[in-house]
């Protein structure tokens, strides 16, 4: 179990804040491979002819840049006697060190605890909302030699510049330097300008807990919970790249999926000093969460329209090509009793004893919970 304390208001006339950060990134360390001249050097001691574009290239370099990092934040609040309230909004834009890379992310927290009725009854408040905006470069670790933009920039042979006279990316069609570029070479700044993916993910959590004060030592509360999140990827390779299986076709997909969890706690606190030396705390709880998870996706090959942004029109890529799936996972349900008790003789020696018995709808009906006890001393 992991508690979460967050910033709270206090009570005092409202308080505003702003920070402000800012940073940057390289890459810390290089492959060691030959430059262009270095490479000339060697096809010179092996007499290798028809390898030397004339240039001095760094593709690697190429695809890489100073990544820069902005951070705001701002928040204000307050509160009385009675109560506290404290919202805060953040921004973070982080550029990867690989071009075309980089994420935003926007946040919204809320928090709020206010007390009536000669404090018998309370309620807390907890939200926070969250944005994600990311752009993801070509490069995985399963991607082949075609697909890996890192893979492409390293074999690339440094004498060949990487664009033509006229400003084309070089390739195996428009290389005019001498040297050979093989059908299957990518260019790694061409493949940078074909690529797109960007996927955006958006979070809710959240809590309202009202509680009752029975007596001065017996406590009952209730906690409700939803935790919302929804992502959605859009991929994009244009078709003028030279890619097994993209080139003069294309492809383009997009993705959806969404989670709703949904968690009610009823809980009952009792605390009392049995002694001046010993003091005693039992909490009794039940809780039942639920998780709903569905998605869907689309795909295809073979746009006529190569330079595009074909994931707005999915629907003209190949028949044949075309994917679309979708799916809902049966709701699960998990439902838990448990119980703890406390006891505390002068601050100095502690012990506490839990059960639980959590079960879950994923087993089968004759083996549906299982208990959990422990006991700790201190």
């Amino acid at each position: 179990v992991i508690l979460v304390t967050t910033k709270k208001g206090r009570s005092s006339q409202p308080t505003v804040s702003f920070n402000a950060s800012f940073g940057a990134s390289n890459i810390l360390q290089k492959y060691d491979v030959l430059d262009g001249d270095e490479y000339r050097d060697a096809l010179n001691s092996y007499n290798l002819t028809g390898g030397d574009g004339g240039a001095n290239v760094d593709a690697f370099d190429e695809i890489l840049r100073t990544g820069l990092t902005q951070n705001y934040s701002f928040s204000i609040g307050g509160g009385s006697d009675n109560g506290n309230y404290r919202l805060s909004f953040g921004y973070l834009n982080q550029e990867g060190i690989v071009k075309e890379s980089g994420i935003k992310r926007y946040n919204l927290a809320y928090t709020s605890s206010y007390k009536f009725m000669d404090e018998k009854v309370g309620i807390d408040v907890f939200a926070v909302a969250s944005h994600a905006e990311e752009a993801i470069a070509p490069i995985s670790s399963n991607a082949g030699f075609t697909g890996n933009l890192v893979g492409q920039a390293l074999q690339w042979n440094p004498t060949i510049p990487l664009t033509a006279m006229n400003g084309d990316f070089t390739t195996n069609l428009n290389n005019d330097t001498g040297a050979t570029v093989g059908a299957t070479t990518i260019n790694p700044l061409q493949l940078l300008a074909a690529h797109n993916e960007d996927a955006n993910t958006t979070t809710i959590l959240g809590t309202i807990s009202p509680y009752v004060n029975i007596t001065d030592k017996l406590q009952y509360r209730y906690r409700f919970g939803v935790n919302y999140g929804v992502g959605n990827t859009r991929g994009n390779i244009r078709g003028f790249v030279n890619v097994q299986n993209i080139e003069n076709r294309g492809f383009a997909a997009a993705s959806n999926t969404q989670l709703v969890s949904q968690l009610h706690s009823h809980t009952l606190n009792y605390s009392d000093e049995l002694t001046p030396e010993l003091s005693f705390n039992a909490l009794a709880g039940y809780e039942y969460q639920d998780f709903n998870y569905k998605g869907y996706a689309l795909a295809g090959f073979g746009f006529d329209v190569l330079d595009f942004d074909n994931t707005n029109a999915l629907q003209n890529s190949e028949l044949e090509t075309r994917l679309l799936t979708s799916f809902a996972d049966p709701i699960t349900e998990i439902q838990s009793y448990f119980g703890r008790v406390n006891l505390n003789m002068s601050d100095k020696y502690l012990l506490t004893a839990t059960v639980r018995a959590d079960g879950s709808s994923k087993f089968g009906e004759n083996n549906r919970y299982g208990i959990f006890p422990s006991v700790a001393f201190a």
